[in-house]
């Protein structure tokens, strides 16, 4: 079963997550997509680690989530996050995020944006095939402005696409505000999710 959890920054989407994967009673993988490159961020990451319980397995895994999931059946999977997996595919070479004027060039960056939705499709059908539960999380980045420069527009309209395909996918659908999980597909509830 897919359930796709998405919100906005520091929305809940994490927590919830880990709550709906720990009441389910399997044994829990949480298969990180970030990659920490500054000290700060790696704090976020340490945080993160800190309030997991120690018997989770974690994988850190910036681009090859699908095979990550399917090398683990039965098991409970918090893929977290998809923001992160399509910027890891989008910014590895496609487009200088420095940049405010231009990608650095656009038949690169048109390849990217396919490779990454791509991977979303086949992490969608994988995960929504997968004989235990699958959480993946996402940002919604439809609601906030639009971004001045082009590496930030093709994030926001590439991880739009990306969850729209996650949705489609998924058996249930949470969406995130200030800690509180609006139902936008599936049951009402379900264990471990606070209301």
């Amino acid at each position: 079963m897919l359930v796709f959890i998405l919100g906005g920054a520091r929305s809940g989407k994490s927590r919830a997550a880990e709550s709906l994967a720990q009441s389910g009673g399997r044994p829990v993988t949480y298969v990180a997509t970030a990659v920490a490159a500054d000290d700060e961020f790696r704090t976020r990451v340490t945080e993160h680690r800190r309030r997991r319980p120690p018997e989770w397995e974690t994988v850190e895994e910036p681009v090859a989530v699908t095979a990550a999931v399917a090398a683990r059946p039965g098991r409970t999977l918090i893929v977290d996050c998809l923001g992160f997996l399509v910027t890891n595919v989008l910014f590895d070479a496609a487009v200088d995020p420095e940049s405010d004027s231009s990608t650095s060039d656009p038949s690169r960056a048109e390849a990217a944006e396919r490779r990454a939705l791509e991977l979303v499709e086949e992490l969608a059908a994988a995960a929504a095939g997968h004989d235990g539960l699958v959480i993946v999380v996402s940002n919604e980045v439809g609601q906030g402005v639009v971004p001045p420069y082009p590496a930030g527009r093709l994030f926001r309209d590439v991880l739009g696409r990306a969850n729209q395909i996650v949705a489609a996918h998924a058996q249930q659908v949470l969406y995130m505000v200030a800690g509180i999980p609006v139902v936008l597909r599936g049951s009402p509830g379900g264990e471990g999710l606070e209301r």
